[in-house]
């Protein structure tokens, strides 16, 4: 196994996906829209656009229970099934008795997880690993799902979510490292069934069945008489950049005006999108450069009931990370910290798919709220803050959030930045700081 003082840090990206619509579809697709707009925007929450959640999401909203104090790797048990905030129907995976999960349905999964341990902040190694199956002797790297270490007094995190695919039936656990003898617990976790996971290799082709009997051949019939010769015909052709007035039958209209769009068998790459597209046709885009992620989007021509006529199929997110501590003050009211961000400039203008994470930790003991947002531009109180209420024993201790929802109807070249806000007074700061942002649908 690696060795637990270096941190490794995975990052799993998780690939959007949007299923091609059949033409009736579509149709049904824009009233659809049309009507949410007409009665106040997409559902959901908030002044930016409507919440979007997984179908299957457990979201612990309370702490584990502390383990006994022991040192070296320790199975960390799981928050109970009352402290779920749970979404869809909440049964793609089922806590253990002995605090270890099992995958129902096999899927596609996003986990995210952090352990407190101890209540001191006492400069020694810890570390945490998400595992399949239950391994508190944690040789087998063929059995890590991600792994994480720190130096520093307070909680082992994983960075990075984990996503990937996990089969019916398997059981995954959190094992936790401290090097003295101390109590350990579940401070936060959340796992979320993205989708059913890639599909299986075809089967073999069976074998062809045997040749039936051929039947025997009919007598061949007398040729007919050949019939007389028609009067040859008479076809109109015009060529002109207007409709001709003749309306006969087999008539040709060749528009002299009209310029035919260009069209290529391949898909281009872009990092501006066509002027004159055409139904249908695809594109990747680059929204950072060349350097950046590539958006694969199509055009369908809307008839005019949304702005938005670029449909996106897939790609990897626009991302941007402050991974370094940086403070700010904890009055309540929303704050830059000395270093701002993270923050994103949107490159087209769209329906957008945002999220965050953050580590927060509070000015003060004691009781207190924590709220991590998006705000459109600097200085903006942020749309529909994702908020997690503090009772701290130590004044280090930290608190995570998560969060991910829709924004409809943003500008070109509009700024998003993640501000924060923490009551009960003292300097506050905030650690491992990400904002990533994916389309749903765009425009020039």
């Amino acid at each position: 196994m690696a060795d637990i003082t270096t941190p490794t840090n995975t990052l799993a990206i998780r690939p959007d996906r949007m299923a091609l619509l059949t033409e009736r579809d579509r149709v049904v697709d824009r009233l659809d829209r049309l009507e949410r707009a007409a009665s106040g925007g997409m559902l959901g929450s908030g002044g930016g656009g409507g919440a979007s959640t997984p179908g299957d999401t457990w979201q612990s909203a309370a702490y584990a229970p502390a383990t006994t104090a022991v040192a070296g790797w320790k199975l960390t048990p799981f928050p109970a099934d009352a402290s779920y905030i749970k979404t869809g129907d909440g049964a793609a995976f089922t806590r253990n008795t002995d605090g270890s999960l099992t995958v129902r349905d096999a899927g596609v999964y996003e986990i995210n997880a952090m352990v407190q341990v101890g209540g001191s902040a006492t400069v020694e190694t810890k570390g945490l690993v998400l595992s399949k199956g239950i391994n508190e002797a944690v040789n087998v790297a063929s059995d890590f799902l991600n792994q994480a270490s720190v130096l520093i007094g307070g909680a082992p995190y994983l960075t990075t979510p984990f996503v990937g695919y996990l089969p019916a039936g398997q059981v995954i656990s959190l094992i936790s490292y401290v090097a003295t003898s101390q109590v350990r617990q579940c401070l936060h976790f959340q796992i979320a069934r993205q989708g059913v996971g890639p599909k299986g290799l075809d089967g073999a082709q069976g074998a062809p069945g045997p040749q039936g009997p051929q039947g025997p051949i009919g007598n061949t019939g007398a040729q007919g008489s050949q019939g007389i010769q028609g009067v040859p015909g008479v076809m109109d052709v015009y060529e002109q950049p207007t409709q001709p007035s003749s309306g006969a039958n087999g008539a040709i209209w060749i528009d002299t005006d009209d310029v035919p769009p260009a069209w290529a068998s391949f898909i281009p790459v872009v990092s501006a999108l066509p002027s004159n597209p055409v139904e249908g046709q695809e594109v990747y885009y680059q929204p950072a450069g060349s350097t950046g992620p590539l958006w694969h989007l199509r055009y369908h021509d809307t008839m005019g009931l949304t702005f938005y006529e670029w449909d996106f199929l897939g790609g990897s997110a626009l991302e941007s990370v402050v991974q370094p501590s940086h403070t700010f003050t904890a009055d309540g009211v929303f704050r830059d910290p000395s270093t701002v961000g993270p923050d994103i400039t949107i490159p087209l203008p769209g329906d957008y798919r945002y999220e965050f994470s953050a580590l927060v930790t509070a000015g003060a003991t004691g009781a207190g709220t924590s709220w991590v947002g998006v705000a459109l531009g600097a200085g903006a109180n942020p749309v529909d803050p994702h908020m997690t209420a503090i009772n701290n024993p130590v004044v280090s201790a930290r608190t995570a959030h998560t969060w991910g929802q829709s924004m409809t109807g943003l500008n070109k070249t509009q700024l998003l930045r993640l501000r924060y806000a923490v009551s009960g007074g003292g300097t506050a700061s905030v650690i491992s700081r990400r904002l990533r942002i994916t389309p749903i649908r765009v425009s020039r």
